[in-house]
């Protein structure tokens, strides 16, 4: 679930941030780069045009210099369209641990009975559910280092050979708590971690934008079990638009634990990394009704927003279930203002009614949909294979959170 996902889905509900986390936000992502306004003086209008086209090309081109195979499947045709059944794995829960109402989930793991997660009325803060008990307590961790706790938690993911490894895209640090040992490790980073997959070997594949001259345009790394940082790849080097809603922001997930998966949300691509960072293989999901996308706004408010990608999972096999959420024609009749401490602002009254979301179910092996299904409900991401976090309610009023289940029927 990714990248500061603090208020659901990043861009389009950054108005409920705290005001002094978002104003400082926005002057870091303008002191990155020279404005455009400045690199644009020296160029004649025509040459000006054809920047902005190529730019526009590269942020809609399979991600990396190093280029493997890419294939294209049908993703609108399912060798088994009725093969996947839904099931409640868990009641609706709409208080945390400390009985706060309950905001958009920022990042969630599950692992058997027992739910991982954190949302955005309560940043920073970890949340166990017993989804069989219907009960919720927070997690109290050991001392954390020179840093401090974290302040907003873009990923989380549990091993129970291991811990439990969070990302923290505000301070720049991985914190690992060791399951054993029950101590924690800080690893700061030069870049904004979001989604962090772990390795079979311990090391970690993240997400993070870095606005340093070395890694600009680089959104994927590798990270030891140290913390340091083995390798960087994907993306377009030294390209960075802060400006364009969700660049550079990856689902990352590895099955094998070796090689890695990941997936952007505004384009039906599957790319998949070797050890090393080189992109093996991309493959694409041909759908009528979602196409790469490019917008400064990821949930505007005066036109239908475009589907997009909100998670993937790769099994230990040849399968990867993907989940793409996809608002409903009349979704602008679904928005209302709300008053806020900033003033009046405008939501979706629930965001469960307005969205359906479709789960795929993909052999990359084979290059084919398996099966494919549809809820209503807004799925913020996967938790565990064929186990997704379904949203209802909204930021301001706030939201409930239920876990699904899909299984395959032969």
């Amino acid at each position: 679930m990714h990248a500061l996902m603090a208020l659901w889905w990043a861009g389009g509900h950054l108005h409920c941030l705290p005001s002094g986390l978002r104003g400082s936000a926005q002057r870091d992502e303008k002191r990155a780069l020279p404005s455009q306004s400045s690199c644009r003086r020296r160029r004649p209008r025509r040459r000006e045009v054809s920047m902005i086209a190529y730019v526009a090309i590269l942020l809609l081109q399979p991600t990396t210099a190093l280029v493997g195979q890419e294939r294209t499947f049908d993703a609108s045709q399912a060798v088994c369209s009725a093969c996947l059944r839904t099931r409640k794995a868990s009641e609706m829960l709409s208080r945390d641990g400390n009985q706060r109402r309950i905001g958009g989930v920022t990042a969630a793991w599950l692992v058997g009975d027992s739910l991982f997660f954190s949302h955005s009325s309560s940043l920073g803060r970890v949340h166990l559910a017993r989804i069989s008990q219907n009960s919720v307590v927070e997690v109290k961790f050991p001392k954390f280092g020179p840093g401090g706790p974290p302040t907003l938690i873009g990923g989380l993911m549990y091993s129970p050979s291991r811990g439990l490894v969070m990302s923290d895209p505000l301070t720049n640090r991985l914190l690992v708590v060791s399951r054993v040992e029950s101590q924690v490790s800080e690893f700061n980073l030069q870049f904004a971690p979001s989604a962090v997959s772990w390795l079979a070997n311990g090391e970690f594949v993240v997400n993070g934008l870095s606005r340093t001259r070395e890694l600009v345009g680089l959104p994927l790394h590798r990270i030891s079990v140290t913390g340091s940082r083995l390798a960087s790849f994907g993306g377009v080097e030294g390209l960075f638009r802060p400006d364009v809603a969700f660049f550079n922001e990856y689902f990352v997930s590895s099955g094998d634990g070796k090689t890695t998966w990941t997936a952007k949300k505004n384009s039906y691509a599957l790319e998949h990394w070797s050890e090393n960072g080189t992109r093996l293989k991309t493959l694409r999901g041909r759908l009528p009704w979602f196409r790469d996308w490019m917008s400064a706004d990821a949930w505007p408010k005066d036109v239908v927003p475009h589907p997009r990608i909100s998670g993937i999972f790769a099994d230990t096999g040849s399968l990867i279930w993907i989940a793409i959420v996809r608002p409903k024609p009349d979704y602008l009749s679904n928005l209302v203002p709300v008053q806020t401490e900033e003033g009046e602002t405008t939501v979706v009254k629930d965001i469960g009614r307005a969205v359906t979301t479709e789960i795929q179910l993909v052999d990359v092996r084979r290059e084919l949909l398996v099966a494919r299904t549809t809820v209503d409900a807004f799925v913020s991401g996967f938790v565990a294979p064929g186990a997704v976090i379904a949203q209802t309610g909204n930021l301001v009023q706030g939201e409930t959170l239920q876990v699904l289940r899909f299984t395959i029927v032969k």
